[in-house]
């Protein structure tokens, strides 16, 4: 076995599940599949699968990596519980990583420029927009947010004036086609769903980059990243009459 360590990196925060094992430069093993309804068993049974066709097991994971979001607030949470109590079962280090990111990670080529967009419901989308540089280190353009479809042209073409192609992909990217396809007309450039959830390999490469450089993240501090309320807090407000 190599002596470089053993990432177990997983993604909630769509209806696919994504899971894979990163050792150095090599993919070990990777799967991508459909969630089920309140996938918490599924997810664990996914990740003790995965470790035991490689030859491995949980005890072995040298460190745990997991989508933050944005993304499903049900998914995320179960996604996080269940890596932070393997964390703290193993005394791992656990990283946190964007969801966003390991999506445009997917579809990434050198130059491009990435817009994984999420559909975020009622008529948002989760987005963010990057440039593929060498090695395929994604630079941010856009910060993350969540942004209904028209609001996110208008800061695109601020963002990225001229003629250069746009690579958007996710399910809010197919959900708001139309718009985004009269707007940017030939610029546009759809990526298959299926092609452009997020990637748990991406996670694992981000936590590899942060480890390298000494982190250590503290599992107590960590949540998921929604970037906005849910509805059960919107509601929680106003029962209380605030933001009114």
């Amino acid at each position: 076995m190599s002596a470089l360590p053993l990432f177990l990196a997983v993604d909630t925060s769509t209806l696919r599940l994504s899971a894979a094992l990163v050792q150095g430069e090599e993919v070990v093993a990777q799967v991508d599949l459909e969630a089920e309804r309140g996938h918490g068993r599924q997810l664990l049974a996914l990740c003790d699968k995965i470790t035991k066709e490689a030859g491995s097991s949980l005890a072995q994971i040298d460190a745990f990596a997991v989508g933050l979001g944005p993304g499903s607030f049900t998914g995320l949470r179960i996604g996080l519980a269940l890596f932070k109590g393997l964390a703290f079962a193993y005394q791992k280090p656990l990283f946190g990583g964007s969801s966003l990111r390991a999506a445009a990670a997917r579809y990434a080529k050198v130059g491009a420029l990435l817009c994984p967009c999420m559909d975020a419901r009622k008529a948002e989308v989760y987005t963010a927009l990057y440039r593929a540089q060498e090695g395929l280190v994604l630079q941010p353009r856009l910060d993350e947010r969540v942004i209904a479809p028209r609001l996110l042209v208008e800061e695109l073409l601020f963002a990225a004036p001229g003629d250069e192609k746009i690579w958007f992909g996710g399910t809010g990217a197919h959900e708001y086609r139309g718009v985004l396809a009269s707007a940017f007309g030939a610029r546009a450039e759809f990526v298959p769903e299926d092609e452009s959830a997020p990637w748990a390999v991406d996670l694992a490469r981000q936590a590899q980059a942060r480890m390298a450089v000494g982190e250590s993240p503290s599992i107590h501090s960590m949540e998921p990243k929604y970037l906005r309320p849910s509805d059960a807090e919107i509601s929680g407000q106003v029962g209380r009459g605030e933001g009114l």
